[in-house]
C-alpha cells in the first residue's frame, strides 16, 4: 500500500547516468500502485524505440526536450492538476 498518492509524475529519462531501465522500472512500479497517476515523460534522446515502450507502459505523454515550463504547467492544468 502507497503511503502517498500522487496526480501526476514528471520523469526524466537518463537525468543522471541511470539507464532507461531503471526509468521504465519506475513507470512501472508508479503504474503497479499509483493506478490514476498521470504520467509525464521526458527525454532527450531521439530513438523513437522510447516513445514505443513509453506507450507500452502507458505514459500518458512523452515530451522532446528541452520543453518549455509552461507547456508542462498547461499539460497538469487540463489534467485538472495544477491551477493557478
Amino acid at each position: 500500500m502507497a503511503t502517498y498518492q500522487y496526480d501526476a509524475a514528471i520523469i526524466d529519462l537518463w537525468l543522471s547516468s541511470s539507464t532507461e531501465i531503471e526509468d521504465f522500472v519506475c513507470i512501472r512500479l508508479l503504474r503497479a500502485c499509483q493506478k490514476h497517476c498521470r504520467i509525464l515523460l521526458l527525454t532527450d534522446s531521439e530513438d523513437n524505440r522510447l516513445q514505443e515502450q513509453a506507450k507500452l507502459f502507458n505514459v500518458d505523454l512523452f515530451y522532446q526536450k528541452h520543453i518549455e515550463p509552461r507547456i508542462i504547467k498547461k499539460t497538469l492544468e487540463s489534467f485538472g492538476i495544477y491551477t493557478v
